[in-house]
């Protein structure tokens, strides 16, 4: 196996993220991955077998707990990369710190895996970072205003839909 066919799930029902991570991936990485996206956890667990690498998994999935939905996907390839992630800074590190940890493949140390983790971990945090940086707004003010907008979002979205 090498580095230029690591197998990547995306599971978000968000498809503005969805388009954004998949074509920052892209760019960043260029042909490393074969990436595959999926709106719900029920069916990336359908298609999650030994050769799915890494999963870049939203924690609060409508209708399903993210936590369940890694376990899951633990039981069908406990060798898969899970990534967690969330808009709030600090849920992001808790589930970093309690993640499972696996080489991403045969022949493939730590380091391959710090590749991948720290830009999509930038990618979500980015955000926060120009807030506190850029215009001064504190850490916890800044994880409020987009925690805040973020669910103005899925209330909005939500309402278009029902």
């Amino acid at each position: 196996m090498t580095a230029t066919n690591l197998n990547l799930f995306i599971v978000n029902n968000d498809p503005a993220i969805v388009t954004t991570l998949r074509n920052y991936l892209e760019k960043k990485f260029g042909p490393m991955f074969n990436v595959s996206v999926f709106n719900t956890g029920y069916e990336a667990l359908e298609q999650v077998n030994q050769s799915t690498q890494v999963v870049v998994l939203d924690n609060y999935l409508v209708g399903e707990n993210g936590t369940d939905v890694r376990k899951s996907i633990k039981k069908k390839n406990p060798y898969a990369r899970v990534i967690m992630y969330s808009t709030n800074e600090d849920a992001v590190h808790e589930i970093n710190r309690y993640r499972e940890i696996t080489p991403v493949g045969v022949g493939q140390g730590p380091g391959q895996w710090s590749q991948i983790r720290r830009p999509i971990h930038r990618f979500f945090t980015y955000p926060i970072h120009i807030l506190v940086k850029e215009f001064g707004v504190n850490k916890f003010v800044a994880i409020f205003l987009l925690s805040f907008i973020t669910v103005l979002a899925i209330v909005y979205i939500s309402m278009q839909i029902f």
